[in-house]
């Protein structure tokens, strides 16, 4: 049934990609969180842990062997029946014959055994970590394709600033020539606007080669082939943007605290199984069969004669060396390391969501000081540009007034990119990176 729904849903993700030209990022995880091999990989891992289960759950259920041989005595065996029992002289006789067959089935039932018993409950919780492992992928899933897409989004607005700067050159540059060809205008100052142009142009051509980069990322992340073109929305990027900073963070929250919490469960219950290995198990039996011998092999089988039995074993270990309090005293400090484990987890994850919500923060302050910034660099640029084609200041103002341009731009891109790396690393740290994704429209 799990592979049948995975399917359905790779058809309608693959029906929905050729239906469109270009995805959001909702569109791009839905296809990641089906097409990624390592979804796979984590479902087959729930199906390893189910059939663990069902392989240990045998050892409560009767098993039953057939057992068959024939046995050719090329020198068959003898015995002596010492003198005075049948005559004054030792008697050497066979008790076999050349030729013995041997058939019997065997039904064993384990009515007692502790230990098997724990390691029921052991699969348990071995599927319901295999179970919380595919939830996790599934959000480094969500976490990759997201940063993925949100650094395209911020080099697209890059590419958009380079190129209306790269038109604010051009124009700059015709004025100028004609200047220079009027000869009110020295040649070197028109050499100065080129050279700025075609840094510009060096800073396109690296965005562009950056804007492929991370769309390869981004396929790389969805499990999207790589030598398939995809398109994505050019989406505005927005510094308005809902977290879950508000929430308190809850350790629990997080998969991987879960699992953590799974794998001390699961060395909790490997040293009660170690434990249960001084008690005795019991079983129950039951056999039937028969025996025949014969000079040929045909007599064998023909003078086969049956035979029965029925009965219970008890198995108790007495002394194993001291192994197995050795084994005790590993899983205890194993579980005691487990324990251990998930309270540094605590706190660890704690740190990340606290730096997440500074980080988150300061890139709050940073955009609303950059985005006033950016207004009036371009405020001033505009005036500063009329200014020099009236010939009020010179080139040197106008190159000044271009540069502190770029630097408002570069600064609100960077700005920008730590809110939106902040933002899915809050998510992470908080443990609704899967809430985030299911409120995208």
């Amino acid at each position: 049934m799990r592979i049948y729904i995975s399917g359905v849903f790779l058809v309608l993700a693959l029906s929905h990609l050729s239906a469109q030209k270009s995805l959001d990022l909702k569109d791009c995880i839905d296809y990641g969180l089906v097409n990624h091999r390592s979804v796979k990989i984590k479902n087959n891992e729930v199906g390893i842990a189910v059939a663990e289960k069902k392989e240990v759950r045998a050892g409560y259920l009767p098993s039953v062997a057939l057992n068959a041989s024939v046995d050719n005595n090329l020198k068959v065996q003898e015995q002596i029946i010492p003198a005075g029992l049948l005559g004054d002289t030792d008697v050497r006789v066979a008790f076999t014959k050349q030729f013995s067959t041997t058939g019997s089935l065997q039904l064993d039932q384990k009515v007692y055994d502790q230990a098997l018993i724990i390691s029921l409950k052991t699969g348990k919780y071995n599927i319901e970590k295999a179970n919380k492992n595919t939830v996790l992928n599934d959000e480094e899933v969500i976490y990759n394709i997201t940063s993925s897409y949100y650094q395209i989004l911020v080099y697209n607005q890059q590419y958009e600033f380079l190129n209306d700067n790269s038109t604010i050159y051009k124009e700059q540059i015709r004025i100028a020539q004609l200047q220079v060809d009027k000869g009110v205008l020295a040649e070197v100052e028109l050499y100065k606007i080129k050279v700025n142009y075609n840094n510009n142009l060096s800073q396109v051509r690296l965005c562009e080669k950056n804007i492929a980069n991370s769309t390869n990322q981004l396929k790389n992340s969805m499990g999207y082939p790589i030598d398939e073109e995809i398109s994505i929305i050019n989406e505005k990027i927005t510094d308005e943007l809902e977290t879950s900073d508000e929430n308190p963070f809850v350790a629990g929250n997080r998969t991987d605290y879960q699992i953590a919490e799974i794998d001390m469960k699961i060395q909790e219950m490997d040293y009660k199984k170690i434990k249960a290995g001084y008690l005795p198990v019991l079983s129950v039996y039951g056999k039937y069969g028969g025996t025949g011998f014969g000079d040929t092999v045909g007599q064998s089988f023909n003078s086969i004669a049956d035979f029965s039995s029925i009965g219970v074993k008890l198995s108790m270990p007495i002394f194993d060396g001291f192994s197995r309090r050795s084994q005790l005293q590993q899983s205890k400090l194993k579980y005691d390391n487990a324990s251990e484990t998930l309270k540094l987890n605590e706190s660890q994850f704690r740190m990340e969501s606290e730096n997440a919500k500074i980080k988150l923060e300061q890139a709050r302050t940073s955009i609303d000081e950059e985005s006033e910034n950016i207004k009036l660099a371009k405020e001033v640029m505009s005036i500063t540009d009329l200014q020099y084609t009236k010939g009020i200041i010179d080139m040197t103002e106008w190159l000044n007034a271009q540069t502190s341009l770029k630097e408002s731009q570069n600064n609100y891109l960077n700005s920008i990119v730590d809110l939106y790396v902040a933002k899915i690393d809050l998510e992470k740290a908080n443990g609704t990176i899967k809430n985030f994704y299911s409120n995208l429209k």
